[in-house]
Parts: structure tokens; C-alpha cells; sequence
């Protein structure tokens, strides 16, 4: 998969709209902002959000498949400077948000806490 998304100008993040998977974390989504390319998604939610505040691609309407279009098209024609920018976002992010160690810690304190909540 890493040299398909090397190889790749974008990634596509794309789920059916249901409102479960607005709290969804794909494991794709991941692969993808570690490989430093844009995200392209139609995930309502916290996805959608972390992609659009940290300028990492586009979150269209995931009932609008015109907008997916769109968005496509949008990227194919930006310049090769702002998508590299994004791509950069996309690791940055990957790499302060949710590097290994990180995420290990977060696991650990929830282990934690979950420990101390069954003792009492």
C-alpha cells in the first residue's frame, strides 16, 4: 500500500453516509495523511473537520457525489506548490497529532483510568 500512495497525487477517503461513521477513525485515513498526500473525503465529522482546518484537502458533501467530482478536478488543477503544501499539512499532522508514542500514551492514561474507575 505505501507505494501506491507514493505513487498517488491524492487520497480518497470515502465512506457511505451514516451517521455512526461520523465518529469512525479508518485506519486509510491514517495511511494517508503518514504518506504526506492530500485527503479527499465525504466523512461528516471529525475527519471532515481535521481535514479542512489543517488545510490537508477537501471534505465534500457526502451526499453530493457532483461535489467529489469537483473536488477531484479543484486538486488536478492546482498548482504542484499547493499540493505539495497540503501534503505537508498531511504529514505534519501525522506526525504531531498521531505519531506511535503519542497514541501510546493516550492508550496507557486510558488504561489507567479505566483501572482506577473498576477499583473503586
Amino acid at each position: 500500500m505505501a507505494d501506491l500512495y507514493r505513487k498517488a497525487i491524492a487520497c480518497l477517503v470515502l465512506f457511505k453516509n451514516l451517521p455512526i461513521l461520523t465518529t469512525n477513525s479508518p485506519n486509510k485515513f491514517f495511511d494517508a495523511i503518514s504518506s504526506g498526500k492530500p485527503i479527499i473525503t465525504n466523512m461528516d465529522g471529525w475527519i471532515g473537520e481535521l481535514i479542512e482546518t489543517h488545510n490537508i484537502g477537501f471534505s465534500v458533501d457526502p451526499n453530493n457525489s457532483q461535489a467529489l467530482v469537483e473536488a477531484i478536478v479543484k486538486l488536478l488543477h492546482m498548482s504542484k506548490n499547493k499540493i505539495e503544501k497540503m501534503g505537508q499539512n498531511a504529514r505534519d499532522l501525522a506526525m504531531e497529532k498521531f505519531n506511535s508514542d503519542n497514541m501510546t500514551d493516550k492508550l496507557e492514561m486510558i488504561f489507567k483510568e479505566a483501572t482506577k474507575s473498576s477499583s473503586k
